[in-house]
C-alpha cells in the first residue's frame, strides 16, 4: 500500500503534503527534503485542496479498501488549509471609528506606496542590470558614435 498526499492548486499544479502529528501542523515538500508552510497562492495559482493518491496492495478484500479509503479521509481532514489574510479593522472600545479609519487609511496608503516604490525599484535594477546583449547593442552603438564623430572632425 503507498499513499502520498497532495495540495492542489487552481493551475493544477499539485505539491506532495507532509502533516506534522507534534505541532498538528501541514507543510509543503520542498526538492531539497525540507519543508515550509502551505501557501494560499503559489505562482499566482490559489490553493484549492487537499487530495491523496492510493495505491491499494493487490488482493485487498474490498472491505479492507473501504476501511482504508475511509482512515486516509479522517487523516486527510487534520492537514490545516492556508488561512486568508485577515484585513478587518479591530477597534479599541474608547477609539473613534472615524478617526481610526482615517489612521487605518493613511497607514494602508503609506504601505502601498513603500511597496510601489519597492515594485519600481526592483523593475528599475532588472532592467539597468548588464547582460551580454546589452553589451554588446551598447559597444556597437558607441562605436558607430564614435566613429561619426571622426568623419565629422577630419578637415577636408
Amino acid at each position: 500500500m503507498s499513499v502520498t498526499y497532495h495540495a492542489q492548486y487552481s493551475d493544477g499544479a499539485t505539491y506532495r503534503v507532509m502533516y506534522d502529528p507534534n505541532e498538528c501542523k501541514t507543510y509543503l515538500a520542498t526538492v531539497e527534503g525540507g519543508f515550509m508552510s502551505v501557501p494560499r497562492f503559489v505562482n499566482g495559482a490559489e490553493f484549492l485542496r487537499y487530495d491523496f493518491n492510493y495505491q491499494p496492495q493487490p488482493g485487498l478484500r474490498a472491505c479492507d479498501w473501504a476501511t482504508n479509503i475511509q482512515r486516509l479521509h479522517a487523516h486527510l481532514a487534520l492537514l490545516t488549509p492556508p488561512q486568508p489574510e485577515d484585513f478587518r479593522l479591530h477597534l479599541e472600545a474608547e477609539s473613534e471609528p472615524f478617526r481610526a479609519l482615517q489612521a487605518t487609511g493613511a497607514k494602508a496608503e503609506m504601505e502601498y506606496r513603500a511597496n510601489r516604490q519597492q515594485a519600481r525599484q526592483q523593475a528599475l535594477n532588472v532592467l539597468n542590470e548588464p547582460s551580454a546583449a546589452n553589451v554588446r547593442t551598447n559597444q556597437a552603438s558607441r562605436a558607430a558614435a564614435a566613429e561619426a564623430l571622426r568623419t565629422r572632425q577630419r578637415p577636408k
